[in-house]
């Protein structure tokens, strides 16, 4: 099979013949699909398609559509997918860019949408080649524009790099004082936590925030009355001493169980059921759920976590509780007084 010449990743039919194939070559590697299609008149390989993620794929129709206009900055959840941030639990849609020299609409197409809006100069940043808005600016754009249970799960894996800063995104959403669905970006940017080490949990904690329960301490670590280590906990709820564990039950699923070797299916069982009775046993109380309660039930998961908080207390609390493994980083309890009701 004949070898393609150095290509960009994305290409047309002018760049394959500047590189030196003929029109006939290049007529044969799209019947023989070699190449793939996308956008209008533009293409990648094949093997590069096939090979690519989601954030990948939808970075690929990025760059298709980019080419039509050199003014334009990649923005919203496709500069999310640049800086590598993940994927929204909807799926990517169109090609989204900002036109900070537009004073009119948004213009849609098939492939991608454009939105007018002002960009100041630190908002721009060069990656691999391409204009692209800031992560600041990024996180601002798409805690305003998509649920909460998408935009904090991406920011928080971009606070999480040191890609950027609470105070960089502070900065950017005073810049956009007045813009549309500011005060929305302004809620959701007091759920972020880098701390948070999974798109679940991120998503589950201010999904719940979203129904009035305050997102909880993440990733504590757990110790019992004599100094043995438990485990690290994805959220801890104080005063209350609640623990949520928003990946656990999905190991019990019988879908999950079901690709597993049975004999690894049963130790794994029995690891989440020994590290769940270790953490009770220290006086915490303990709430599971996993992906389908928190997209298809998260009403009754909500009412299940307000019980447990309601019937919990640090009074039953025989262990001690770290930020880390060191044993100097205690986490200050008096900080998390109980409330009257406790």
């Amino acid at each position: 099979m004949p070898t393609d010449p150095p290509l960009p990743r994305i290409f047309t039919r002018s760049d394959a013949l500047a590189a030196g194939l003929t029109r006939h070559a290049v007529a044969h590697r799209l019947a023989t699909c070699r190449w793939r299609t996308i956008g209008r008149g533009a293409f990648c390989l094949q093997q590069q398609w096939d090979a690519a993620d989601a954030r990948s794929r939808h970075v690929l129709h990025v760059l298709a559509e980019s080419r039509y206009d050199e003014g334009l900055v990649i923005s919203h959840e496709s500069a999310a997918a640049v800086h590598g941030w993940p994927v929204p639990w909807a799926g990517y849609s169109l090609a989204t860019f900002t036109d900070g020299r537009a004073n009119g609409k948004n213009l849609r197409s098939a492939h991608r949408l454009v939105r007018a809006a002002p960009l100041a100069a630190p908002d721009v940043v060069a990656r691999e080649g391409l204009r692209v808005t800031s992560p600041a600016r990024t996180a601002a754009d798409v805690l305003r524009h998509l649920p909460a249970s998408e935009s904090v799960a991406m920011v928080d894996v971009a606070l999480r790099l040191g890609q950027t800063s609470r105070a960089a995104i502070d900065e950017v959403l005073r810049r956009q004082a007045g813009w549309t669905h500011v005060p929305r970006a302004r809620l959701a940017r007091e759920w972020l936590d880098p701390r948070r080490d999974s798109y679940l949990e991120s998503s589950s904690f201010a999904l719940l925030a979203s129904r009035g329960i305050l997102p909880p301490l993440s990733q504590v670590h757990v110790y019992d009355a004599a100094g043995r280590f438990v485990g690290i906990v994805d959220g801890l709820w104080l005063p209350e001493g609640v623990v949520g564990e928003c990946d656990g039950r999905s190991k019990y699923d019988l879908d999950v169980i079901g690709r597993l070797d049975p004999v690894e299916a049963r130790r794994q069982i029995l690891r989440e059921k020994a590290r769940e009775d270790a953490l009770r046993s220290t006086g915490l109380g303990v709430v599971r759920w996993g992906t389908y309660e928190v997209r298809h039930r998260l009403d009754d998961l909500a009412t299940t976590v307000r019980s447990a908080l309601a019937r919990g207390g640090l009074t039953r609390f025989t262990g001690q509780l770290r930020w880390s493994s060191s044993p100097t980083d205690l986490v200050d309890l008096r900080r998390y007084p109980p409330s009257s009701g406790s």
